[in-house]
């Protein structure tokens, strides 16, 4: 999830979210703003929930996981992930965030099982800082 936050890797630094920073100065005084703010928000829920619908069929999520519940608490990680981003905090505490976020799907899993979230399997290392899906 960190490429959600950061960027791509190699990617240039973006200096945060324009729609985070958007929503948060405007998106409530204007119609048309909070329109395309939810609009590109809902790009993200999206992404999240392919992720997941893909994940719990390959026994990497519980049969019972409430999809939307999980897309809407993921996505309010990432939120305000990309705000301690853009204020600087370190990447190895995001990284702590994520991952707990992500084991918080699966309590009876390993958080490493989850390689899915990442786009990748990488057993043991649960983080997923270099992985795009």
């Amino acid at each position: 999830m960190i490429w959600m936050i950061s960027g791509a890797p190699g990617a240039e630094d973006a200096d945060g979210c324009f729609v985070v920073d958007t929503a948060t100065e405007l998106g409530t005084t204007d119609t048309a703003v909070r329109q395309r703010i939810e609009g590109a928000f809902e790009v993200t829920r999206d992404s999240l929930r392919n992720v997941l619908r893909r994940g719990r069929p390959a026994g990497e999520l519980p049969a019972d996981l409430d999809i939307d519940a999980a897309v809407e608490s993921l996505f309010t990680t990432v939120l305000g992930l990309r705000v301690r981003e853009r204020a600087g905090h370190d990447t190895a505490r995001l990284i702590t965030a994520i991952d707990f976020a992500i084991g918080s799907l699966a309590p009876a899993r390993n958080a490493g099982d989850l390689g899915f979230l990442c786009g990748e399997r990488r057993p043991g290392n649960h983080s997923c800082d270099n992985a795009i899906p």
